[in-house]
This record gives structure tokens, C-alpha cells and sequence, in this order.
């Protein structure tokens, strides 16, 4: 998924919880970093992905000239 679809996607969990002070309990993670991931001003760590059952991959494409 993108980063703005893992937001979505974060969102939705977080709402299935009940709200931001709960997932971030749940998650053992601070309510400020939960915030820094929804927003996208920070990605997340491979602590969080993996709490979440997620792992990232990243990708490189060559440029067209």
C-alpha cells in the first residue's frame, strides 16, 4: 500500500478501536507518534509495523530519459 493508503487504512484501525488514546495503548506506542503516523509527518518504525502485521518494502524504478 502507499503511504497515504496506510493512513487510511491506519485511520480505519484506530476507529475500529474506538479512538486515538486507546489504539495507541493498545499499540504500546505514544498518542503523539500514533498523531505524527496519521498525519504523515513521520513514517513508521519496524516496532509498530509489526505490532500492526505489516512490513515494509521499498522499491526502485529506473527513470524514463
Amino acid at each position: 500500500m502507499t503511504p497515504d493508503e496506510f493512513r487510511l487504512w491506519l485511520n480505519a484501525q484506530v476507529k475500529q478501536i474506538g479512538n486515538q488514546t486507546q489504539a495507541a495503548a493498545q499499540w504500546e506506542i505514544s498518542k503523539q507518534y500514533l498523531g505524527e503516523l496519521l498525519k504523515g509527518t513521520r513514517e513508521p518504525g519496524e516496532a509498530i509495523l509489526n505490532t500492526l502485521g505489516l512490513k515494509k518494502i521499498v522499491l526502485y524504478e529506473r527513470k524514463e530519459s
